[in-house]
């Protein structure tokens, strides 16, 4: 008994009902299973032609997303060795952080809340009317971090303290606060700390305490943590300055403690070479690489067990990913 509302005969004498298409269409197109049989049969007959369920699945915010989550894994799998310097010299480090400090500062001064994220509701002549959508996000990503703990066998209630790494604003800082006694909002824009700063005081949330990063060798000022968490940040560093500021600061994470962080680890047609970067101009908001072997490296070397990676679409293009790992006891 066909449970749609038509049959549909794609040759050789086989007839799929509606149900059957829409089964297909999730697999196909969604790349995953209905949620249940009963939304399998509720979106069945809500369609009266096969083409109607085929344009409500590719018509899709999650179909569209799920398109160039594949596009981006395609290309990934197509690469070879990158051509990416992570190891330079102190001197050359140092000037690579100078470059990212000058831009942070001009962004964290002009557009503090797009800088974090560059939706156009965001820009700051009409960032008071979208405030409680921007601040709603850093409460989802915070949902993501218990979610992802929790798979993972790990009680994140059992944490006492909390390094948010590249806080800007406080987006995700001020949820963060929820979940524990102590969080450090560590960043390297004064105006996006200020407000960071501001936003706690206003919002009493009295554990939060911030730290400017004014020089790459203030990473020895963050305090020891039991979670380290970062979000679509290291990218904008250039690799040998990711690469440190993850080697400093997995340092920092007590025996047993969580770390949580972002990093693009493939972009397309990219190559970093450090003092030809030197010698070009600023381009804005800079986006840069990683690559995955070096990340897992620079986590085994720090003692780090692997939880979890998790390809997402933070960067809109290439490979970005999120890590977590479990500091060995």
């Amino acid at each position: 008994m066909n449970i749609g509302k038509f049959s549909i005969n794609i040759g050789m004498g086989r007839w799929f009902s509606s149900r059957e298409l829409v089964e297909a269409c999730y697999q196909t197109l969604l790349g995953r299973a209905a949620e249940s049989d009963d939304v399998l049969r509720q979106r069945a007959r809500q369609a009266l032609t096969a083409r109607q369920i085929i344009d409500s699945f590719i018509h899709s915010p999650e179909y569209k997303e799920y398109q160039v989550d594949r596009s981006i894994l395609d290309d990934n799998l197509r690469q070879e060795k990158l051509s990416i310097d992570v190891d330079v010299s102190d001197a050359v480090r140092d000037r690579l952080f100078a470059r990212v400090q000058d831009e942070w500062t001009r962004l964290g001064e002009s557009e503090p809340h797009w800088s974090v994220l560059t939706a156009n509701e965001f820009r700051a002549d009409v960032f008071q009317d979208h405030a409680d959508d921007f601040f709603d996000t850093g409460k989802l990503q915070v949902t993501d971090l218990r979610r992802t703990a929790s798979r993972n066998g790990i009680d994140i209630d059992a944490y006492q303290s909390c390094v948010d790494f590249g806080c800007g604003v406080g987006r995700i800082t001020l949820p963060l606060a929820d979940l524990f006694a102590q969080v450090h909002g560590v960043d390297v824009s004064p105006g996006n700390l200020g407000l960071c700063a501001e936003y706690a005081r206003t919002s009493g949330k009295k554990n939060i305490n911030t730290i400017l990063l004014d020089t790459i060798a203030a990473l020895d000022t963050v305090p020891q943590c039991d979670v380290l968490f970062s979000l679509i940040v290291l990218q904008h560093n250039p690799p040998p300055i990711q690469v440190h500021m993850l080697r400093t600061l997995l340092a920092k994470v007590n025996p047993g403690g969580l770390a949580y962080f972002q990093i693009p680890t493939y972009l397309p047609d990219y190559t970093f070479v450090a003092e030809r970067y030197l010698e070009q101009d600023l381009m804005g908001m800079e986006m840069h690489a990683v690559p995955m072997h070096k990340v897992f490296g620079t986590l085994r070397d720090a003692g780090f067990d692997l939880l979890e990676v998790m390809q997402d679409n933070y960067t809109g293009i290439g490979a970005s990913h999120r890590f977590c790992a479990i500091k060995r006891a």
